[in-house]
């Protein structure tokens, strides 16, 4: 805790930061099909991960044609992972699925949403040519996915902090 506030406290004098662009990608529903992101900035640390719904739509059945999710009930499925498939976001901290295929709900943010954010309760080190994916979390748990269909598109930022 008392690292975190000298952090804090350092960053007020100190520090500059802003959200970076990643691009753009593409993450299908099965099949294995994440989307790879890869961060080309100067080292700094991540505060925040935001995605922006450009085209497409996902499903984990027939009925299902969602940005982030599938239904009003399962209204959000998107992981972002390290290349290893360790959960980065949403944060395993804050957020808690709610059903073996991974879904869960963030308040504010609907299936339909244009923007998906997430944030944490610390911030993660990256640097340059660090890979990020983003999944579909029932292709990610291999939860099921028999029925899934379709793929989401969207614009992915990180919120960076660079000390000086």
């Amino acid at each position: 805790m008392l690292a975190k506030l000298l952090l804090a406290l350092c960053c007020i004098a100190a520090c500059e930061g802003g959200w970076v662009n990643l691009g753009h990608g593409c993450t299908s529903a099965r099949g294995n099909h994440p989307a790879l992101l890869t961060y080309r900035g100067k080292s700094g640390f991540v505060s925040a991960f935001r995605l922006t719904h450009i085209r497409g739509k996902i499903g984990c059945h027939a009925n299902g044609r969602t940005n982030w999710g599938c239904t009003a009930h399962h209204r959000t499925n998107m992981y972002v992972t390290d290349v290893r498939n360790v959960v980065m976001y949403p944060s395993p901290v804050l957020v808690k699925p709610f059903q073996s295929g991974g879904w869960y709900h963030i308040p504010g943010y609907f299936e339909n949403s244009p923007q998906l954010a997430f944030s944490d309760v610390g911030p993660r080190y990256v640097y340059s040519g660090y890979q990020m994916r983003v999944w579909y979390g029932e292709d990610l748990y291999g939860y099921t996915e028999g029925d899934n269909h379709g793929h989401t598109c969207f614009k992915a930022e990180i919120f960076v902090v660079y000390y000086a």
